[in-house]
């Protein structure tokens, strides 16, 4: 039996390449989460008015891959978005400095 029989699989590859197309082209993370809007109200559009046709199956897969391609993009600008305030991102100027923290949950 070969991969691409797997489901999973496919949707695995879709969701690389978003995360590879949102890291090496700069794109308004906004256009990501409208598109991966349109996609799961394409998808559920398809999935209401007919679930048995041919035609309509494979405009159900392809707004299935593109849903898992916007939502690879999107998430990668938002893990971005979250390790830029991290603690260690901050760069210091000059000579000695102490960096202080406080620990505001337990």
């Amino acid at each position: 039996m070969r991969w691409l029989d797997y489901p999973f699989y496919r949707i695995l590859l879709f969701l690389i390449a978003g995360i590879l197309f949102a890291r090496f082209i700069e794109i308004d993370p906004t256009l990501f989460i409208y598109a991966f809007c349109g996609a799961v109200f394409c998808a559920m559009i398809v999935l209401v008015v007919s679930k048995f046709s041919f035609g309509f199956k494979a405009v159900f897969a392809l707004s299935v891959y593109s849903f898992f391609f916007f939502i690879g993009g999107a998430h990668l600008y938002f893990q971005n978005e979250i390790s830029t305030n991290h603690f260690i991102q901050k760069q210091t100027q000059g000579q000695d400095h102490v960096l202080q923290l406080k620990l505001s949950q337990r």
